[in-house]
């Protein structure tokens, strides 16, 4: 069974911006590395923000995921065995909301669990 510790990796490596996969370094023009840049600081303030209100239910790495799909449109699938994303137009960003909508939806849930299973 898959856990919360499971999909903060999935996130963490499909969410990476590696600069040299986006453009060629040598020809590369100040502005596009600029536009890179940008991407990677809406990308970190975002991850920073899930991480920062959320951070009890991250840090509970044994928690079971519930499967179902998530995010606006539903391409976050999580399956008892398996996660999976279906990329859109900027997956990077997608995948964090989709992150945030899981963790909305399950907050109690998912707290109550622990919960119940501390005070067993």
């Amino acid at each position: 069974m898959k856990t919360i510790k499971d999909l903060k990796n999935y996130v963490k490596y499909h969410t990476r911006i590696v600069v040299k996969d986006l453009v060629d370094i040598k020809y590369a023009t100040g502005s596009e590395l600029m536009l890179i840049n940008d991407m990677k600081v809406k990308k970190n303030k975002l991850s920073k923000r899930i991480y920062k209100e959320y951070r009890t239910l991250l840090n509970n790495e044994n928690l079971p995921l519930i499967s179902g799909n998530y995010g606006s449109t539903g391409r976050l699938k999580i399956s008892e065995n398996k996660i999976n994303y279906v990329s859109g137009q900027d997956a990077r960003m997608e995948l964090h909301y989709c992150l945030e909508d899981y963790l909305r939806k399950h907050t109690i849930n998912l707290l109550e669990k622990d919960f119940f299973k501390v005070t067993k």
